[in-house]
């Protein structure tokens, strides 16, 4: 398979508060409308949605999506990852949505993309037959294979979500596990304002950001999970049910696309697999071995990280 590298090239620079891409289809769809619809506003956006803080909101007339919130939850870095990972693969070999635009307003991120048709996977999984279900994890095993493929710039040495700080990346990680106030203070993640440490920058003396912090703080639920030789890979990092939507006519459907990028970026092996396999064991995704279609079992390292998270929450 070709060796893809992710660096500087493939991302649009987040200087900028408010940023079109007019050379996606929704302005070039714009430009050969008699109406030329206009994108929503930030305020319509949070008027559709019903709040002004966060959500998800759908416009089907436009074909769009947009996704905002908090900048601590919604970064536009998932931005420049939309954007990197269309740009990497342009025959959609993995197909994500097309950045549209983003706006930064009030502390207040909006991210404009086009519209993926279909439904999650989580809830038109109990409908599907039995050829639908293995045509869909076969093409996830495809699609998890070409992320694999794609490489770190030269001179890039870490583990994280691309491209924001390792001290940013660590202190979702954990946010995204826990509620803010279960999570307990530890030196071992730092928070986003702290200057990263060089254990977790070179790979060559620690491959595991998690597998650090079982050995420094995980009591009984620390184990080798990791060592020098664990593979580093490119992985969405979310690859959950809900965030893969499923598109055709019954006996016919297929993946339409991946969501929800936030997380993605280079973590070990297992990491993948882990976030997969996240409040599925009692579906049928898991108990019935459809995932093992996708990716290499890691049951073990589950266990560990579950211990760990356990560990954070409350006594």
């Amino acid at each position: 398979m070709e060796q893809l590298t992710f660096d500087a090239s493939l991302r649009t620079e987040l200087a900028p508060c408010a940023v079109d891409f007019p050379k996606t289809s929704f302005f070039r769809f714009q430009g050969r409308s008699p109406n030329k619809p206009a994108l929503p506003t930030t305020a319509e956006v949070r008027a559709r949605a019903g709040c002004d803080d966060g959500g998800y909101v759908a416009f089907p007339d436009l074909k769009l999506f947009v996704k905002f919130g908090r900048s601590h939850n919604v970064s536009l870095e998932e931005a420049q990852m939309l954007q990197a990972v269309r740009r990497a693969f342009p025959n959609n070999q993995i197909p994500v949505p097309e950045l549209v635009a983003w706006r930064a307003e009030d502390e207040i991120n909006y991210i404009y993309m086009s519209l993926i048709p279909g439904t999650t996977l989580e809830s038109c999984w109990p409908e599907l037959t039995l050829e639908e279900k293995t045509r869909i994890s076969d093409q996830l095993g495809r699609m998890v294979s070409s992320l694999r493929s794609i490489h770190k710039a030269p001179g890039t040495e870490y583990v994280g979500i691309w491209p924001i700080s390792l001290a940013q990346a660590l202190h979702q990680l954990i946010d995204r596990r826990l509620p803010r106030s279960r999570t307990r203070e530890s030196n071992v993640f730092p928070r986003p304002n702290d200057r990263p440490s060089s254990k977790f920058c070179n790979i060559s003396r620690r491959s595991s950001i998690l597998g650090f912090a079982l050995e420094t703080h995980g009591g009984k639920a620390a184990r080798p999970i990791s060592t020098p030789s664990s593979g580093i890979y490119f992985s969405h990092g979310d690859l959950h049910l809900h965030n893969i939507m499923v598109a055709g006519t019954p006996g016919s459907r297929r993946v339409s696309g991946l969501v929800d990028w936030g997380f993605a970026g280079w973590f070990p092996e297992y990491w993948e697999y882990y976030n997969m396999v996240f409040g599925t064991h009692d579906h049928e995704w898991y108990t019935q071995g459809w995932i093992n279609r996708v990716l290499t079992s890691y049951d073990g390292e589950c266990e560990a990280l579950d211990n760990y998270w356990s560990w954070r929450g409350p006594a």
